[in-house]
């Protein structure tokens, strides 16, 4: 098991405080995670500040949340959003066309196992 960086901005963060998750939902009819949350603005070279963000998961196969000082995956991280290569349970489950990502937050560290992720800013925090 390797982690690596993902192309989506949030593989720029590296700090505990970077992220924070405020709403988390998964909808079993479109097999689709759902993540809002604030990101830390001048870690990805923007203003100062927290944006609001959205990241969407689809066709999610598996999904885990442990507190943060629980994950045994948080030592090998790179970043606070990582894909895991050679992931067991994709090998083992013979998942083709599926990615095991990790996301760090303040609090919690998700895996999310699925077929595709989408990322975009929202308006800024009030």
């Amino acid at each position: 098991m390797k982690l690596v960086n993902t192309e989506i901005i949030l593989s720029q963060v590296n700090a505990r405080d970077g992220i924070f998750i405020d709403f988390v939902n998964q909808d079993y009819k479109e097999s689709s995670l759902t993540f809002i949350g604030d990101v830390k603005g001048e870690l990805l070279g923007l203003p100062e500040g927290y944006r609001r963000f959205l990241l969407v998961f689809s066709v999610v196969s598996y999904y885990s949340c442990v507190d943060l000082d629980f994950s045994e995956v948080d030592a090998q991280s790179v970043s606070n959003f990582n894909i895991i290569q050679d992931s067991e349970y994709i090998r083992l489950n013979q998942l083709i066309g599926f990615n095991h990502y990790y996301l760090s937050s303040y609090d919690y560290a998700y895996e999310i196992i699925a077929k595709e992720v989408n990322f975009q800013f929202n308006s800024p925090k009030e």
